[in-house]
């Protein structure tokens, strides 16, 4: 074998390597850190937080369920649900350094109803958003609250550092629940 033929193989051999790694790296999850607001500290936290399975999810959600991406100033304060967060405490966000992801169930009538963000995952331009939607046991018990109409407002709040993404630009961020069946999606500009 000559030289040539030796160096040849030699350089194929390594395009080959090259090219698996660059497809390994394509297909890369990355795992999203974020912090959760705390409604008993008041204030944004990286402490660890239940990600059980919910046992009770909801079969059909609710019409005004909905989810937001706040990335600057100008989409946080002309949104129509900062008067919510506001008196949460959530008026000095440095959006320069992070993004505010939003979930809010509307309005129900028992307070085991819960809405909280729990897993976020990248993958390309890719980015999924697990969500755990939550209903009380047994429907058909009422409880002196709800008896009494009174109304609850399940909502959940993250930020994320925009340096946490491994990828930039324009994402497409898909909010599922534990299941994995599609709540929301949403192209973002990062």
């Amino acid at each position: 074998m000559k030289k040539t033929h030796l160096a040849l193989l030699v350089i194929a051999g390594i395009m080959a390597l090259c090219s698996v790694y660059s497809l390994a790296a394509i297909n890369q999850i990355y795992r999203i850190n974020f912090e959760w607001y705390s409604h008993y500290q008041h204030k944004f936290t990286g402490e660890y937080r239940e990600a059980l399975r919910d046992k009770w999810q909801l079969p059909d959600y609710p019409e005004k369920m909905k989810f937001e991406i706040f990335g600057d100033k100008s989409e946080f304060v002309f949104n129509n649900d900062t008067s919510i967060l506001s008196t949460l405490g959530i008026t000095n966000v440095d959006f320069n350094r992070f993004i505010l992801f939003y979930a809010d169930m509307g309005q129900v009538n028992s307070p085991e109803y819960r809405i909280k963000f729990f897993d976020i995952a990248q993958r390309g331009s890719v980015v999924e958003i697990k969500v755990g939607v939550n209903s009380p046991e047994d429907k058909s018990e009422k409880t002196p609250l709800e008896q009494s109409h009174t109304r609850y407002h399940p909502i959940d709040v993250i930020r994320i550092d925009r340096k946490a993404f491994p990828v930039n630009g324009e994402l497409l961020f898909i909010f599922k629940n534990q299941d994995g069946k599609e709540l929301f999606q949403k192209h973002y500009k990062i």
